[in-house]
């Protein structure tokens, strides 16, 4: 019998190149405040710019969730602990409500239910 036909030989080059992805987000959004202000879950990865104090409540953030803050004044300001939850100064074991000088910035990180570190410039 005879043999089989010759294959065609495939197309050469690249594919045409995909559609380009929408724009991320620029940065953290924001969040002002100028009365005392108890976190919510919307606060996650926000930056908050306050003159009055912050609590940390519980039930509300899970591991790995963050919010940054700024003391938007010359006088310092608490962070306080809500009930419920533990707020460790970043690298001690000391916890509770943190005093955040003026122009000071935190960052408070959720690392477990209801426990959660704390880090910044100007935070005692």
């Amino acid at each position: 019998g005879s043999g089989g036909s010759q294959g065609q030989k495939g197309a050469t080059g690249a594919g045409d190149k995909g559609q380009k992805g929408e724009a991320g987000e620029s940065g953290m959004g924001l969040n002002t405040k100028t009365s005392a202000y108890t976190l919510v879950a919307s606060d996650e990865q926000k930056l908050i710019t306050t003159t009055a104090a912050i609590t940390v409540p519980s039930g509300v953030f899970s591991a790995s969730d963050a919010v940054t803050i700024y003391n938007n004044s010359g006088s310092g300001i608490y962070i306080n602990q809500g009930s419920g939850t533990t707020l460790y100064l970043a690298g001690t074991a000391t916890s509770g409500d943190r005093f955040l000088a003026g122009r000071g910035v935190a960052t408070i990180i959720c690392v477990g239910s209801n426990t959660f570190a704390v880090t910044g410039g100007g935070l005692t």
